[in-house]
């Protein structure tokens, strides 16, 4: 008797074992994170066409478990597609439970012909005064440009932002333009074309450090922005 309640016990034990793994599987599944990169290459330019193909791919992703997606070009001068793409991604995604995250590039190339004509001040400068096809993220207007820009998706019902390029070039690509090595040398007392370029001046270090705080702080604004949106 005594060994028919032991196994009773033990399979007692091993069912609700099984059962809070099949449980704990099933919420892990749900808390995952499963996200594609998406373009709006993949669709077509007429509204009604791409609506068919958005359906047709977010149930295929429904189905193989994707639940975000990173969103590139979802403004309207970035697409150039005539009608409003982040508002259908949004509404075909959230149908089927995938949340649509809009991306951002700051640190990216740029149309370096374009932005000379629109924004020349706010280009990357390199130490021998030609321009680099890059926004310099160490001046508040450039910060406050891509603030407005995010702001026009937060108008949208959006699940997060996806920062990507959240950075100066490689090769500590940083702007030496006048108005950048000013604003550095109120701080420190020199300008970094007054130092020596390399690690053993603690004025070039504190120059790298400067430029990544300006990073910083446009992280610091997008977070600003997005926690008053509510």
């Amino acid at each position: 008797m005594i060994h028919i309640k032991f196994a009773l016990l033990v399979s007692a034990a091993l069912i609700l074992a099984v059962l809070n793994w099949d449980c704990n599987q099933e919420q892990k599944e749900q808390n995952e994170v499963r996200a594609i990169w998406l373009h709006t290459s993949l669709f077509d330019r007429n509204e009604g066409t791409a609506r068919k193909q958005i359906s047709a791919l977010f149930d295929s992703y429904k189905d193989i478990g994707i639940n975000n997606l990173f969103c590139y070009n979802t403004l309207m001068d970035e697409h150039h597609l005539g009608w409003d793409y982040l508002g259908v991604l949004i509404e075909e995604g959230h149908k089927r439970a995938i949340k649509i995250h809009p991306i951002f590039y700051p640190g990216h190339e740029i149309s370096l012909e374009k932005e000379m004509i629109e924004h020349p001040g706010w280009l990357i400068q390199n130490m021998d005064s030609t321009f680099y096809p890059g926004f310099n993220m160490a001046l508040p207007e450039v910060r406050r440009y891509w603030l407005d820009r995010i702001s026009k998706v937060l108008a949208y019902d959006i699940d997060g932002i996806h920062l990507d390029y959240i950075r100066f070039p490689v090769n500590q690509r940083f702007s030496y333009d006048s108005l950048t090595c000013s604003m550095f040398k109120k701080e420190y007392g020199y300008t970094p074309l007054e130092v020596a370029h390399d690690g053993g001046s603690m004025i070039w270090c504190e120059w790298i450090k400067w430029n990544g705080k300006q990073v910083t702080a446009l992280v610091g604004g997008i977070k600003d922005l997005i926690v008053k949106s509510g």
